[in-house]
């Protein structure tokens, strides 16, 4: 009996994977949250079931989480996925998100950046790696914060981060300005959730996916955790399923390695929506004609679909080293508005200007160009320099902001908290 792997990710079966772990919980002072240590413990063993290699730390000073931070750093160039994961106290001041070491004693709003972890570093750190794997996933917007004047500022929950590198993805506990449940049980809901959907065989994106499913149907939809996704290939944190034919006399394990080839598929889409791979989500197509270039895909035959703005599916089949190119061509005609003077006094007829037929957005083409963007000036951050050039091609923007209408005829729901089909999305 033979195991067959199969694997179309783009990591090979023998990547290296490091992983960083905190939980803190005993801040003292009657701040003790319930489950953060025992929610790194769940997640530190389950990754090391995943193959990776971690690195723990529980109930830490901001010493002891800078000391590791920094190691970690200098570790993960060595690795094609490298994990950071954080349970514990944590807080959005001004944009930024922070990370409460448990001997944080944070009486003004100004200690903040002093005696707390930003979360951009961790970033920093990745970006540095942006050829691998990155993957940062925070359990920390726990609710009851330490002080009363964080109360008071109401800035509960995180905000998505600017600096977010290619290659990386970061998954928050909740959506932004929103608290996470600490758990009735010995782990807090999100990651007792999650932990489950990694040791299922799927795609990172459906592992997100399928865990804000559960957490809204365990929270009575008050938690929805949220993820930003910047990555540019397939993941599975469970890479091989195994299995065995046994024989009345002895099992025999034979592994037997399948050398795939690939190919590549260039889309130019007429449609929006969600753009799938064999049934798997690829992307978010939001962008008319924007081509979409998809490499290694494995050779055979697949299926490209695309859920949105209209249904739309083709059978192709991918060679060796080759490329297919293919247009996914909309059944509706998109016109442009037509704008009558005496009717529209103060409006501008633009040109290149075009409505998309179902959800009657008004788009305008962006002509391209080069800028220099950068600085030498000696007191500049070494992700200023040096001057460089950028070329931005031409795209189609909106002339007014989404209506709420408009996005759930794309997405299919809605994430606004003040609800209206004419009220911009939030």
């Amino acid at each position: 009996a033979a195991i067959f792997l199969f694997s179309i990710n783009l990591f090979a079966q023998t990547e290296k994977r490091i992983a960083l772990v905190m939980g803190n919980a005993n801040y003292g002072g009657g701040q003790t949250l319930k489950n953060p240590v025992n929610d790194a413990e769940l997640m530190k063993t389950t990754l090391e079931e995943l193959g990776f290699e971690v690195m723990l730390l529980k109930d830490a000073t901001l010493k002891q989480m800078q000391d590791v931070i920094t190691d970690f750093a200098k570790k993960i160039p060595n690795y094609n996925v490298a994990l950071f994961y954080y349970a514990g106290h944590g807080v959005q001041i001004d944009g930024v998100n922070y990370l409460i070491p448990i001997d944080a004693k944070l009486e003004t709003k100004l200690q903040i950046k002093y005696q707390t972890i930003d979360i951009s570093d961790i970033n920093t750190a990745f970006a540095q790696n942006s050829e691998h794997l990155n993957i940062m996933i925070l359990d920390a917007c726990r609710d009851n914060p330490l002080c009363s004047w964080m109360r008071s500022i109401g800035n509960r929950g995180f905000k998505s981060m600017s600096n977010q590198p290619i290659g990386t993805i970061i998954a928050f506990a909740t959506k932004e300005g929103e608290t996470a449940s600490d758990g009735t049980r010995n782990n807090g809901l999100f990651t007792e959730k999650l932990v489950q959907q990694m040791k299922t065989r799927q795609n990172i994106t459906e592992v997100f996916e399928n865990t804000r499913i559960e957490v809204l149907k365990a929270s009575n939809k008050k938690q929805c955790p949220q993820e930003w996704n910047m990555l540019t290939g397939k993941f599975y944190f469970k890479n091989v399923e195994e299995k065995q034919k046994k024989t009345s006399k002895k099992v025999i394990e034979v592994e037997e390695e399948i050398i795939e080839t690939y190919g590549i598929i260039e889309l130019t889409p007429e449609i929006t929506g969600k753009l799938l791979l064999d049934g798997q989500v690829i992307k978010t197509i939001t962008v008319l004609n924007s081509k979409q270039t998809l490499r290694n895909i494995p050779t055979g035959n697949h299926t490209l679909s695309i859920e949105g703005s209209e249904n739309w599916t083709q059978q192709i089949s991918v060679a060796k080293d080759e490329t297919v190119k293919i247009t996914a061509k909309s059944t509706k005609k998109q016109v442009a508005p037509v704008v009558k003077k005496e009717e529209n006094k103060n409006t501008e007829v633009l040109e290149n200007e075009f409505t998309e037929s179902v959800t009657g957005m008004r788009f305008v083409l962006v002509k391209g160009g080069t800028f220099q963007m950068g600085s030498n000036d000696a007191d500049a951050g070494d992700n200023e320099k040096p001057v460089h050039s950028v070329t931005v091609s031409d795209y189609y923007i909106a002339v007014t902001e989404v209506t709420q209408k408009q996005w759930v005829a794309i997405m299919g729901t809605n994430p606004s908290n003040f609800k209206g089909d004419n009220l911009p999305v939030e």
